[in-house]
This record gives structure tokens, sequence and C-alpha cells, in this order.
């Protein structure tokens, strides 16, 4: 995606104009929210180029100061960590990293439970655990030299892909 293309997602999901260039559009933001307190939330934000990200400070450095707050896979950590130099304006502004952790096999099984319970209590106890530890390592996702974690998305995907 490009930084104009990304405005006019944000300008479309503000309910603002998202007509003209990226930067008519900020302008467009800035004057619908002068007299707003707003938090702009960006998910899937390790995707975005360093174009895009840039595009998205300029909206913290100018009336109504947006906040940002970028969410996205553990990945997004790493990438403002690893080219802090080239992201320099950005990393500037960042108050606070914050890596949530995975869920964990516990809090898997519960939400395994509370979705499949009709087709678990079919099951033999055995036959029953086989399935939720299946479901658990479908969502489990490797990260960062191979530590892993459960996906909740990777983990709800599994269950709406389950056949019997």
């Amino acid at each position: 995606m490009r930084p104009t293309q990304m405005m006019k997602e944000v300008a479309i999901a503000c309910g603002s104009s998202s007509t003209g260039d990226k930067t008519r559009i900020a302008r467009n933001l800035a004057f619908e929210y002068r007299s707003r307190r707003v938090l702009l939330v960006v998910d899937e934000a390790q995707h975005l180029s360093y174009a895009c990200l840039e595009t998205l400070r300029r909206l913290l450095d100018r009336p109504p100061y947006f906040s940002l707050l970028l969410a996205g896979s553990y990945d997004l950590k790493r990438i403002l960590d690893r080219d802090s130099a080239r992201l320099e304006q950005l990393n500037s502004r960042i108050i606070r990293k914050v890596l949530l952790p995975g869920v964990t096999v516990e809090e898997a099984e519960g939400i395994i439970r509370r979705e499949a319970s009709e087709e678990l209590d079919k099951l033999p106890k055995a036959a029953a655990q086989f399935r939720i530890s299946t479901l658990i390592a479908k969502a489990k996702d490797a990260f960062e030299g191979g530590k892993a974690y459960i996906n909740v998305r990777t983990l709800t995907n599994a269950l709406r892909q389950r056949t019997a």
C-alpha cells in the first residue's frame, strides 16, 4: 500500500473525505477533528512500508495531534527496533512498545472447550484431549529464533475449519 492509498483508507475509516493527495487528506482530517482528541488505531501495522509509517507519523506532529496505536504481530516491535535509525522520527514519538504474550495452553483449551463443547462431549475423554491438542498445535506460530506462541486468530480459524 502506498501512503496516499493508506491515507484514503484512514479517511474513509474516519468518515472524512478521501479525495486528493495524502497532504490534502491529512488537512481534511485535521480540520474535521480540530476540536477533538483523536486516537487512530492501525492493525496489521507490521505490513506498512516506511513511507506509510512516516505519513502516519505526520498526523502526530500537527494539530489536533492525533494519538497513534500501532498493533500487529510480534514482528512489528522487531521492525521498529531493528530499523530504529530509519524510523528515527517515529521511534522518537513512541511512548511505549508492548509485546503482548500469546494465549497460554490453558487459555486455548478453555476457548476450544467453550467453542466446541458439543463436539467434544460426544468423544471419549482421550479422543477429546487429542482433538484439543491437535487444534492447539495448528495454532502455534514460530517467531524469534524458533520460539512459539499460540495465535488466537490461527486458533479460531482452526476451530472454524474442523470437520468432525
